[in-house]
């Protein structure tokens, strides 16, 4: 049983450093933009799962870190520009 759970661990924990290093140049240009980190595979989901929070949210965030910043929802990444000057 204990040789199953170690083998599982080591093949989740491969696919985990897969995954990474093939969006490694991807990560290297987000580490250069603004933005709150989220939780592994959830993001920041949890803050944003009610809706009538939502806006509130990113409205603060939005005065936090200002214009463009970025944040992930479960493994995808947005790009939020709030200001139109910078399109």
């Amino acid at each position: 049983m204990t040789k199953v759970f170690l083998f599982l661990a080591i093949l989740v924990a491969a696919v985990w450093v897969y995954f990474l290093w093939s969006r490694r140049r991807f990560y290297k240009v987000y580490w250069q933009l603004r933005g709150p980190l989220g939780l592994p595979f959830i993001g920041l989901g949890l803050q944003m799962m009610k809706p009538e929070k939502f806006l509130q949210y990113m409205q603060h965030i939005g005065q936090q870190y200002k214009a463009p910043f970025v944040s992930w929802m479960g493994t995808k990444c947005f790009l939020y520009v709030n200001d139109p000057e910078t399109i």
